[in-house]
């Protein structure tokens, strides 16, 4: 009984915590592209086209999911091989585990953001 509280308690924290850093992550990229959004019009005036317009944006929101992969997969693992012995059915190093995760939820608040700003007219 107490193994399963123990890792209801785990995974809510978890998904709270991914929750804020989702809305930390879109929120900084929504700030980002409201900054930037009369660049965005006087390029699309001057003659730039929406795809480039979105590259624009996505490759700003790309660099900080980048640098935030780079910091946070070796942190990730280190703090798997800390906590291994909870781990059940899962190794410390888990590839799949850790792509799903770093790709699914870190790439969705850029792409979101990237769409909101190629929306106006």
């Amino acid at each position: 009984m107490r193994t399963l509280v123990c890792g209801r308690l785990e995974t809510t924290s978890g998904s709270r915590a991914g929750i804020v850093r989702d809305v930390g992550l879109y929120g900084v990229t929504a700030d980002t592209v409201e900054q930037r959004t009369n660049e965005a019009g006087i390029r699309m005036t001057l003659g730039a086209d929406r795809p480039k317009v979105t590259q624009l944006v996505l490759l700003g929101g790309f660099k900080r999911v980048l640098i935030g992969l780079l910091l946070g997969l070796p942190l990730a693992v280190g703090a798997g091989r800390l906590i291994s012995a909870q781990l059940y059915d899962v190794s410390s190093w888990d590839p799949l585990a850790l792509t799903v995760t770093a790709g699914a939820r870190d790439l969705q608040p850029a792409a979101l953001e990237a769409g909101r700003l190629c929306n106006f007219t």
